[in-house]
């Protein structure tokens, strides 16, 4: 089971972060690439360089790992296994909402999104300090926690409530997808 959450997510989290990377290499290239040429009547024209994908490997295994270890085998364990231990396993809108608020505001803040930035941090040779520096930056700047919050409260309402518990991990894997390609935008800025 924890292998298959891992094999998942971490995928998952790979080509989310790729098709991050592509929009940002595409918005820098659109930006960046434009050249003025002079045509046979003396008229500016614009003509785009082509430019190759730039992909950012580390960056890449970040979210390999991120992906699989967090989002994959942690969240197997704390969706199935503590949730369960903790508020039961009933789909009762009061059960839900004692597990939404617990992964919202508890377990997200302090655990999901510091793992993206610490795993992206010690990877690029950053210390812990430097870390949690940027991570308190971005939920100041960036609003990160909110821009999470704004999906996954509605979703996670939706995984408690109606979706069964052994489609959990992979229902949230297909949600985060687009989630992950957010933070990793985020977390990737310099």
């Amino acid at each position: 089971c924890f292998k298959v959450a891992f094999l998942i997510c971490s995928s998952k989290a790979c080509a989310a972060d790729l098709v991050a990377q592509w929009i940002d290499n595409s918005k820098h290239s659109q930006d960046n690439q434009q050249t003025h040429i002079l045509s046979t009547d003396g008229q500016k024209q614009q003509k785009e360089k082509k430019k190759a994908l730039s992909i950012d490997y580390r960056r890449v295994a970040v979210f390999l790992l991120y992906g699989g270890l967090y989002q994959g085998m942690a969240q197997e364990y704390i969706y199935n296994d503590i949730y369960a231990s903790l508020f039961g396993s009933g789909t009762d809108i009061l059960t839900a909402s004692k597990k939404v608020a617990t992964e919202m505001f508890v377990l997200t803040p302090a655990l999901c999104i510091p793992a993206a930035y610490l795993i992206r941090g010690l990877l690029g040779g950053d210390t812990v300090g430097v870390v949690f520096k940027k991570y308190k930056n971005d939920i100041i700047h960036n609003k990160v926690l909110y821009i999470n919050w704004s999906i996954w409260i509605p979703v996670n309402f939706l995984v408690f409530g109606l979706v069964p518990e052994h489609f959990r991990v992979t229902f949230v894997a297909l949600v985060s997808f687009f989630w992950t390609m957010i933070l990793s935008t985020i977390v990737s800025k310099k």
